[in-house]
């Protein structure tokens, strides 16, 4: 990313904008000539670079060529090989110039020449060695080409990248084939939710300016995930920018109308993943503690009630299947946005409590951790949901290894007991992890449930609301509404007069 105070941005309509530099013949040239001034840098020093940089920034384009100067020297491989260490040289020199004094041209020769003999070694090698250390000294050792066109690109990418740093929020909508993307936000600890969206996902993001505590952080991580999604083959972005603490104006790009300016493809390597080798450790902690379970990481996305999820494993046993999530960097908002997740029976999401980006947390049904804590955690969350979720015991026509291939927002218990050779009990086990609500004999997803809420939530009158559960196919509109978090007020006897509220 390019220094903040480089940063060009156009404002309108409630939108906003890098300036962007265009693949014009000016721009090009320009980029060109930089280029050509580093090539032909190798063996000088630093500062000398510097200088004839400085003299480059001229006119409308001087904070280009500063942004751009900042890019090139991260190509650059600088060094250097004094013949004696900077640090004891200039501990000595120090120490017989302070005993001296050193006022003049000549006085400081005698210092050196002092030290050099006192060192056995020449006053010129003791000259060379004295600031060697020093960033503007070194001399370049190589740099690593690129066109111009290229570097066109990585400047405009550098420069969203550091927009994004005052996002609150970023959307990314990508084609089924591109999950890779949202493996890639996990594995960077980004507080992520991810949903299908026709033929492909939506990957929600929250920004650094949602976190009150280590933003900084999160947003080089964040930044990251941009050269990613710029190399899929077709991406759509939306992010909420809150420049210079003004009302966030929204920031759009898409592949079709954006791409040739942004879509810098050098694979630069991106440093270490934070974490990553500690997340590999625990994990394969988890895989040796639950002891009678099959553990088994997962490479694909998971669909719990209608939310999509990357978990990290999955535990079996006995028919009994569960997923289990670490979280990286969140917030108590992050964890209240997940509650799907949470209420889910067969989900378990676990955060560190080191991660977090706001203050202490009650959880929202999220569990938290310390490192030397989490396997215990682990067990005991798993123990518990294997002590109230009794093993079902083998079901006829059901796999062993997960929920029985039974779809439907509406099912007779009964009748599925009897077709699948087991009693209603043990059925109903068996499907609860896949989100039914029971009521009676009869089976209602939540898919179904939560829709019937949503539209019962306008209707003031009891019997309205109860025809309409009925007209539905429930028989029993009087237990939904229960479940649902209804109550009925009745004035009298006359159920005309009933009236129906939300208590939660």
């Amino acid at each position: 990313m390019l220094p903040k105070d480089l940063l060009p941005v156009i404002s309108k309509q409630g939108t906003i904008r890098p300036k962007y530099a265009f693949p014009n013949p000016g721009s090009l040239s320009m980029l060109d000539d930089l280029i050509q001034l580093f090539k032909s840098a190798r063996g000088s020093k630093r500062g000398e670079l510097d200088g004839l940089l400085k003299g480059l920034e001229t006119g409308l384009d001087y904070k280009m060529v500063r942004g751009v100067a900042t890019l090139l020297f991260r190509r650059c491989e600088f060094g250097s090989s004094p013949p004696l260490d900077p640090i004891a040289v200039r501990r000595a020199v120090f120490r017989r110039a302070s005993e001296a004094g050193v006022t003049t041209r000549e006085e400081r020769d005698r210092v050196i020449s002092g030290c050099a003999k006192e060192m056995g070694r020449r006053p010129e090698e003791v000259e060379e060695s004295l600031w060697a250390d020093m960033e503007e000294e070194q001399s370049m050792v190589s740099f690593k080409d690129i066109d111009a066109r290229d570097l066109l690109r990585m400047y405009n990418l550098s420069l969203v990248q550091t927009l994004l740093f005052k996002a609150r929020s970023m959307e990314i909508a990508v084609p089924e084939g591109c999950i890779g993307l949202v493996s890639t936000a996990k594995r960077l600890g980004l507080m992520y939710r991810v949903e299908r969206r026709g033929d492909g996902f939506l990957l929600s993001i929250d920004g650094p300016l949602s976190a009150l505590r280590l933003c900084e952080r999160y947003g080089n991580l964040m930044a990251r995930l941009v050269p990613e999604m710029v190399r899929l083959p077709r991406w759509e972005m939306w992010a909420h920018i809150a420049w210079r603490g003004e009302k966030p104006s929204l920031f759009e790009l898409s592949s079709s109308r954006d791409g040739d300016l942004i879509a810098y493809r050098e694979l630069d390597g991106g440093g270490t993943d934070e974490g990553v080798a500690d997340r590999a450790k625990m994990l394969s902690k988890l895989r040796g503690s639950l002891k009678g379970w099959t553990v088994e990481e997962v490479a694909s996305p998971v669909t719990v009630e209608g939310l999509t999820f990357l978990p990290d494993l999955k535990a079996s046993k006995d028919g009994q299947m569960l997923y289990l999530e670490l979280l990286g960097f969140w917030t108590e908002d992050f964890l209240r946005k997940r509650p799907g997740a949470s209420r889910h029976g067969g989900y378990f999401a676990f955060a560190e409590r080191s991660m977090a980006c706001s203050g202490a947390s009650k959880g929202a049904g999220v569990i938290l951790y310390d490192k030397r804590t989490l396997v215990k955690e682990v067990v005991s969350a798993v123990q518990r949901y294997a002590g109230s979720h009794a093993p079902a015991t083998r079901v006829e026509n059901g796999p062993a290894d997960g929920p029985m291939p039974i779809t439907g927002d509406l099912l007779d218990l009964k009748a599925l007991a009897r077709s699948h050779g087991t009693d209603e009990e043990t059925l109903f086990r068996s499907l609860e992890p896949r989100g039914y609500i029971r009521l009676r004999e009869v089976l209602v997803s939540r898919r179904m449930a939560e829709r019937i809420a949503s539209e019962v939530m306008g209707m003031a009158n009891y019997l309205d609301a109860s025809a309409h559960i009925r007209n539905s196919g429930i028989p029993y509109p009087d237990d939904l509404l229960r479940e649902l978090g209804f109550t009925v007020v009745w004035h009298g006897l006359d159920p005309q007069r009933a009236e129906l509220r939300f208590v939660g």
